[in-house]
Parts: C-alpha cells; structure tokens; sequence
C-alpha cells in the first residue's frame, strides 16, 4: 500500500496531496497511515512529501530553463515564496543558486553523451573540492 501511496505521488506530484485522501482510499485511519508509511519509509509523509517536491524542482532548475513560478507549480508548491522558503530549508540555498551551481555539471554531463569520454572537473560548491573525473559515454 505504501508503496503505491510513493509511487502516486510521484505521478501526481503538482497535485494537491493529503493525508486524508488516501485514508479514506486505503480505508484507514489516519494515526495508522502515519504510523505505517513512516515505519516502511522512514520518513513522515510530510517530509518524504517535501522531500519528494524538492527532488522533482532540482531536476527542473538544473535539466530547463523554466521560470521558478513554473517549476514551483509543477513540482506542487502554492506559490514561488513558499517554494524558496522550503527549497532552501532542504537544500541549504535558494533555487537560484542551486540552478547556478548545478547547471554547469548537467551541461558538461551531456556534452559528454554527446561527444565521448573527456575528461572534466566539478567542483562541489558544498565539499570546496575539485575532482577531476573521466566520463565515458556507455
């Protein structure tokens, strides 16, 4: 069940999503969905919820060009405050600066499928490592 509750959410991920929606599917209270999706997630639903909603904006911010009111909408977030608010609380910056920083990295990672093995370096803004890495296309 809790499986199939992860898995919707992920198909519907800009919808509204509640608790009670899916107590009164799976016909349970909601005490014991909580209990339960916590137990076999290890996450409230809350959090694997905004977990979820986060992970879908990083791949937005780094993958497109989309303006933030956009990916705040798609990825379920009532508004473009409300998403900088939470995104930064999960990621430790705002999704401006997480596009800036992430960007580069998708870009050289394509480049690579497109032209074969180089090699690059990416720099990780939160480590303040560089490490030199050869991508091979396959």
């Amino acid at each position: 069940e809790i499986t199939e509750v992860v898995a919707y959410i992920a198909e519907d991920i800009a919808e509204k999503i509640t608790i009670e929606s899916f107590c009164k599917v799976l016909n349970v209270s909601q005490a014991a969905f909580m209990r339960n999706f916590k137990k076999v997630t290890g996450m409230t639903f809350a959090k694997m919820l905004l977990s979820m909603r986060v992970r879908y904006a990083c791949l937005q911010l780094a993958r497109t060009e989309k303006k933030m009111i956009a990916i705040a909408g798609e990825a379920g977030f009532y508004d473009e405050a409300h998403f900088t608010h939470s995104f930064s609380e999960s990621m430790g910056e705002t999704p401006t600066q997480y596009r800036l920083n992430n960007k580069t990295i998708f870009d050289d990672i394509c480049i690579v499928c497109e032209e074969g093995p180089r090699e690059i370096e990416i720099t990780s803004k939160r480590a303040k490592k560089r490490k030199k890495t050869t991508l091979k296309n396959g």
